[in-house]
């Protein structure tokens, strides 16, 4: 990630506990292990990228508009733009696992896929009915 994305998502790399933060990255996309209390940058969400966080032990905690909303694990993120989404807390038994993609790498992905997704939910939606 040329931009190094996740600098936009997450504290420096030292974990709580004072270990380095595992993660793999390239100009594509990056995957990062998140662990402990407050791993996040404050603010906005960089919207630049397709994000998802896999939520494996403890909770977080997202600030939308007004309404503060806590998320227990286990639970699956994805931030996807528009929605605005803000000022991400974690506790300090959070372990999670964030990826970063590229936003065009996932429009290829989808795009692959769609037609097939598509099918699908047409046959289902008729079969409900």
């Amino acid at each position: 990630m040329k931009e190094y994305a996740f600098t936009k998502w997450l504290v420096p790399t030292l974990q709580a506990d004072g270990t380095e933060r595992d993660m793999v990255y390239n100009e594509q996309m990056g995957i990062f292990t998140v662990r402990g209390e407050n791993q996040f940058q404050k603010g906005s969400i960089d919207t630049q990228h397709t994000v998802s966080l896999l939520v494996l032990k403890g909770e977080i905690s997202i600030q939308t508009n007004d309404k503060r909303t806590v998320i227990p694990a286990p639970s699956y993120i994805e931030f996807i733009e528009p929605y605005q989404w803000s000022d991400l807390k974690t506790d300090r038994d959070f372990e999670g696992c964030l990826l970063i993609t590229r936003r065009e790498i996932f429009l290829q992905a989808a795009e692959c896929i769609r037609s097939k997704v598509a099918a699908y939910v047409y046959r289902h939606v008729h079969l409900s009915h």
